[in-house]
């Protein structure tokens, strides 16, 4: 278990198996990390962010008192605008968007996704390029149509985009912050990670790590690798836990040990920088620079393929596993015999 030694002049936050609602779809106690707790009812409208201002999304939110008709019309005025939009789109510049979006409508696709399928494929067309505002606007109303229907999933992830800016929408960490909160608070455990990030670095808000913890260890306890060496970080530090190196050192390896193919490409950069820096500098275990350097070379080339594909916050660390990669070395040039002692190049 990662999360065992608590500070104890701090109150122990809820960590065993049995304090946790496992099973999805329900409802975590989001009243005790925060002050906001969205309706429940059906979400015409996000806690003052703009929704469905683009003319699509106005269609898309109809009054389903018709019943079952709801559907029949949502899926005309979908066609219809995903038609406008793939007229709009240049396709030697957005060949992977305008390939989708051509390739849905003329096999007829785009009657059995939802929104929300159509959004998520779309949003990772021809990565990492910026899309255009036009573009932004038409995924954003699939996004916040689901929304408005309860999606935790759509609520995350649309969080995300604003929470980077990547594609082309526009930053907004506090816009971030609302739609985290909503989907934790229908059971989303990713969305619970991404708040621990919220309320880490303190995103439109005091960091808090307190608050920060509690979600990464929920995070955790999901199978969240990310949550997991985010714990690491915090043993690292003391922060709200008793500081504790080797035990960092063993929650780094075991996020080595657990990742898989999938996690492999967005957490095994962060992961193999840390580790470089503890062998580095002999911090929860013995001073090795080979080991270092063994290290800083997986995190160079994993962050560069991360901020390739469009993570650039993390480009401070790819440039920082570039300077570990320069003193481990350094240190291991003492161990090198000089030149005299060779004969001759090999």
């Amino acid at each position: 278990m990662v999360c065992r030694r608590i500070a104890t002049d701090r109150p122990c936050p809820p960590l065993s198996w049995a304090d946790l609602p496992l099973t999805e779809g329900i409802l975590l106690p989001i009243d005790d990390l925060g002050e906001h707790r969205c309706s429940r009812s059906r979400l015409m409208d996000v806690d003052g962010i703009p929704c469905l201002c683009y003319n699509m999304r106005a269609n898309l939110r109809e009054n389903d008192s018709a019943g079952g008709a709801i559907m029949e019309f949502t899926r005309e005025v979908l066609c219809d605008e995903t038609k406008k939009v793939l007229s709009e789109i240049n396709d030697g510049e957005f060949p992977e968007a305008y390939e989708y979006l051509d390739r849905i409508l003329n096999d007829d696709d785009i009657f059995e996704k939802t929104p929300f399928e159509i959004a998520t494929v779309l949003v990772k067309c021809d990565n990492p390029k910026l899309f255009p505002p036009f573009l932004i606007d038409y995924i954003t109303a699939l996004y916040e149509y689901e929304i408005s229907e309860g999606n935790a999933d759509a609520m995350c992830e649309l969080g995300g985009y604003y929470y980077d800016g990547s594609r082309g929408f526009d930053q907004s960490f506090a816009k971030a912050v609302q739609l985290y909160k909503m989907s934790a608070d229908r059971g989303n455990r990713y969305a619970y990670e991404c708040l621990g990030y919220c309320y880490y670095y303190g995103r439109d808000m005091e960091p808090d790590y307190e608050k920060a913890f509690r979600c990464f260890a929920l995070g955790a306890f999901a199978g969240r690798l990310e949550s997991m060496y985010k714990i690491g970080d915090m043993y690292l530090r003391g922060q709200y836990v008793d500081r504790d190196e080797q035990e960092a050192f063993i929650i780094y390896n075991r996020c080595l040990q657990m990742m898989t193919d999938d996690d492999r490409d967005y957490i095994s950069g962060p992961v193999h920088l840390r580790l470089g820096d503890m062998y580095m500098e002999g911090v929860g275990t013995n001073t090795d620079p080979e080991a270092a350097l063994f290290h800083y070379n997986l995190a160079e080339f994993m962050l560069y393929r991360m901020v390739s594909n469009g993570n650039y916050m993390y480009k401070k660390s790819w440039r920082l596993a570039i300077d570990g990669q320069a003193k481990a070395r350094a240190a291991l040039s003492h161990r090198i015999p000089p030149d005299e002692w060779v004969d001759e190049p090999i």
